[in-house]
């Protein structure tokens, strides 16, 4: 048998396994080459990139809802503008300086905020330089973006109220959240920039005119610009509100006010639906000012003495206490109490003469109601008082409503001065000139105390399906709140006899009202009264009334303080009201 040849040795194999390891030798470099280059030379480069992009998250703040009144006729909405941001990350503080300095004379006006202080912010985190810049101010900005590294401009919004200081007290107003307020809005998903309702309408209904906050992460380079969008979420838009104004009536109150100091308040004296209100001083509710008392709400916050208007408490309570519509009281213009030298006056010098209880409120005559309080007594005046509403809020949805103030529980104490002064509205009783409003609408409307109100409904269109019911449930519970009313259960041949008293005042030849000239097919019934008061040596001038008499559709209470008599300074404001309203209707 011949010798057995080692394949293994053979010079043929020996070759391609040499060329085999060297194959496997050069695939291992070329992994280790492309392994090099992955993670030290593309590695510096994509560092790079991840350094020069990052991801962004912003809250986005979802418009309020717009307030309209009754005709849809908007008095709050929300007004286009534009946020500038900068984001400092690597840039300069010397370029920093310079890019504000910049940007500051392409708007006009000196940006707000110190470079110290933005050089304590992340450097990754836009920083608001500005808010409420309109078009025409980042245009030229917008055209040299190139130039600014780091600036965005973002849309926005501002609040905004087309009529102004008219409806100022009504809209009310919206601002910053204050430090106080923080834990409690941001605990409800409110941002530490948003803006809130401050006064009036915008901070009674906040929950429904403020929507919910969106979300927007992107990707931004080092200059600010977005590069890619990765999750967006949009806002949703607050509730928009219809209120029971209307805006001719409240436009003709203004108009008519004028800058007198003082209010006024119309209604509806069945429903108690709010169809204007005015207090002068006002303000300006887009920029509102921090002077003394302008946000005061004269028509709600502001405490009067009623006057010769609290006259027809004191005649209900006369009548309910069994004394007679035809008892009759001579005036002489002077009415005396034992025990005092000093005489009480009528404002008719001359006297009256002898009067019934609906020629006392047509004449105004006080003799006619001191001599009616001296028999009746501090306790069942006030009682009257408090059983219409004096002495409480009336549950007006609108902040800062005061509740006035009658000493019903100090009455046995009065002395019996101070009684006889009650009967005309003078002495220790403050109300409020929407308190006097609810006091004739329930003379008017045949004894229902009823609440002031401004919230009507909903808008249909910022509510989808899914809340359809919701929205509906919340109606109901609003208007629940605010449509409630009382029964005084007063006789109501009691109403008949003051009520006619009180046209008779409007209508008839000497009546206080009657020189002011309102049009007889009006069928208006109301009071004067001009009131004492420590404000200053004038007295306030007041006018309650309503139309038309034997089927009330507008109730109207006009005050001016220190202004003089009820018949010549209130009294025309609301007939200028009764005109426009007469017009429409």
């Amino acid at each position: 048998m011949g010798k057995k040849t080692n394949p293994f040795k053979s010079s043929f194999f020996s070759k391609r396994l040499k060329a085999f390891l060297f194959f496997i030798y050069l695939i291992f470099l070329i992994l280790i080459l492309k392994v090099f280059l992955i993670t030290i030379i593309k590695g510096i480069e994509y560092f790079e990139k991840s350094e020069n992009n990052f991801l962004l998250r912003r809250d986005i703040e979802a418009p309020r809802g717009i307030i309209y009144d009754r005709f849809r006729h908007p008095i709050a909405v929300n007004r286009q503008t534009y946020s500038l941001f900068i984001t400092r990350y690597k840039i300069p503080i010397s370029q920093l300086t310079r890019t504000v300095k910049e940007i500051s004379s392409f708007i006009g006006r000196e940006i707000p905020i110190k470079i110290s202080k933005l050089k304590m912010q992340p450097s990754w985190k836009p920083i608001l330089l500005m808010k409420g810049l309109k078009l025409d101010e980042v245009t030229p900005i917008f055209e040299r973006m190139h130039q600014f590294q780091g600036i965005s401009i973002e849309e926005d919004y501002e609040r905004y109220y087309p009529y102004g200081t008219a409806t100022a007290h009504i809209s009310g107003f919206v601002g910053l959240i204050d430090k106080g307020e923080q834990k409690e809005y941001l605990s409800k998903g409110y941002l530490r920039t948003s803006y809130v309702g401050k006064a009036g309408i915008e901070g009674q209904y906040e929950d429904l005119l403020y929507g919910k906050k969106g979300l927007e992460i992107l990707v931004r380079d080092a200059k600010g610009r977005k590069k890619e969008l990765v999750e967006n979420i949009p806002p949703k838009p607050g509730k928009n509100i219809l209120l029971t104004l209307n805006l001719d009536l409240q436009l003709a109150a203004e108009k008519s006010l004028g800058e007198r100091k003082g209010a006024v308040v119309v209604a509806n004296p069945d429903t108690g639906e709010i169809l204007a209100l005015v207090s002068y001083p006002s303000f300006e509710p887009s920029q509102p000012s921090k002077k003394e008392n302008i946000f005061l709400n004269r028509a709600i916050a502001e405490y009067y003495s009623p006057g010769s208007t609290f006259k027809p408490l004191t005649a209900i309570t006369a009548l309910e206490n069994g004394y007679s519509p035809a008892l009759k009281i001579f005036c002489d213009s002077y009415f005396y109490l034992k025990g005092r030298d000093k005489p009480f006056r009528c404002d008719f010098t001359a006297g009256h003469g002898s009067l019934d209880l609906e020629e006392g409120l047509k004449f105004s005559c006080n003799i006619y109601f001191y001599t009616l309080a001296n028999k009746l007594g501090g306790n069942k005046l006030l009682s009257q008082a408090s059983r219409f509403g004096f002495g409480e809020k009336t549950g007006i949805d609108l902040p800062g409503e005061k509740s006035g103030f009658i000493p019903l529980n100090d009455s046995k104490s009065l002395f019996r001065g101070e009684v006889v002064m009650l009967g005309i509205g003078q002495g220790r009783i403050s109300i409020t000139p929407i308190q006097m409003l609810k006091v004739y609408c329930a003379i008017a409307n045949g004894g229902k105390c009823i609440t002031p109100h401004l919230f009507l409904d909903l808008d249909e269109t910022r509510i989808d399906e899914a809340e359809s019911d919701n929205k509906s449930e919340l109606k109901k519970e609003i208007q629940r709140n605010l449509n409630s009313e009382v029964d005084l259960n007063i006789e109501q041949n009691v109403l008949k006899i003051v009520r006619r008293g009180l046209y008779r005042v409007v209508n008839e030849e000497g009546g206080t009202a009657y020189r002011v000239g309102f049009d007889p097919k009006w069928r208006v019934a109301g009071k004067t009264g001009t009131a004492q008061n420590w404000r200053g040596e004038l007295p306030d001038a007041w006018f309650a009334c309503w139309a038309p008499f034997d089927n009330p559709k507008i109730a109207i209470v006009a005050i001016v303080e220190n202004a003089g008599h009820g018949a010549d300074i209130a009294a025309p404001i609301a007939k200028d009201i009764l005109q426009k309203f007469f017009e429409k209707n």
